[in-house]
């Protein structure tokens, strides 16, 4: 299953900040404060105290996720034309973070941007839905539920990595349809990229209605590490 990220723990601590801030604002101005001779400059030191133990809390609640996504996605907005030196033409591409595209069939062009220096190795992409439940019966009463799109409503019917250089490296890949209307991949040998350069996906989504969701890459090591990136993907229209 897909991580959840830190979602819940920002909503978390962005109350512990609001709460007591407001709090503060209101009985200051009211003048209904414990101590009656606090001055505006302790109420603002407290402030400030209570944003920096937030952005604290914050960075050590994002360690996490930082560690589980060490790549963006984005869609490309040019044209599907790339060179072979991918590190230029990667940082020059205009991208977006969600894209809508119509029913019927998309070719779309992935741009994976390390945030540090990864090895790709196995490769799966899905489509993937997230909301919010709630209920009394459960613990936590507040939990992120995940699902994926039905087989012939929304899928991925092709990844195929693009600009690997076949002929002087001797890399490949190869890809194949999984249980979950997503696509499966490998690399003859691992493909390592330095912050910031560029691994290029061609994908075809096939939609016979509409659907709003997420486009998932997740990138698998031989030793178990996964890392996983988010992009939104939207399909609009009607159903002929």
């Amino acid at each position: 299953m897909i991580p959840s990220g830190t979602g819940g723990a920002k909503w978390m601590l962005g109350w512990l900040l609001a709460v007591p801030a407001t709090y503060l604002v209101v009985t200051y101005v009211s003048g209904d404060l414990f101590d009656p001779k606090i001055t505006l400059g302790e109420v603002i030191t407290i402030g400030l105290v209570l944003v920096s133990a937030t952005v604290t809390l914050l960075g050590i609640a994002r360690y996490p996720s930082y560690r589980r996504r060490p790549f963006r996605l984005r869609f490309s907005l040019d044209p599907h034309e790339y060179g072979h030196d991918e590190t230029t033409h990667g940082r020059d591409r205009r991208t977006a973070k969600s894209m809508k595209v119509p029913i019927g069939e998309t070719l779309l062009l992935l741009v994976v941007r390390p945030r540090r220096e990864t090895h790709f190795e196995e490769a799966h992409l899905r489509l993937l839905k997230k909301k919010w439940s709630f209920s009394l019966r459960t613990w936590p009463i507040l939990t992120r539920e995940q699902s994926f799109p039905k087989r012939g409503h929304v899928g991925i019917t092709r990844m195929a990595a693009m600009g690997l250089a076949t002929v002087s490296t001797g890399r490949s890949f190869s890809a194949w349809q999984d249980h979950v209307n997503g696509m499966d991949g490998a690399f003859s040998k691992p493909y390592s990229r330095a912050p910031e350069d560029t691994l290029y996906l061609e994908v075809r989504v096939c939609a016979t209605e509409s659907w709003e969701g997420y486009l998932v890459f997740q990138s698998t090591r031989a030793d178990g590490h996964r890392g996983y990136a988010y992009a939104k993907l939207t399909v609009i229209g009607k159903a002929g």
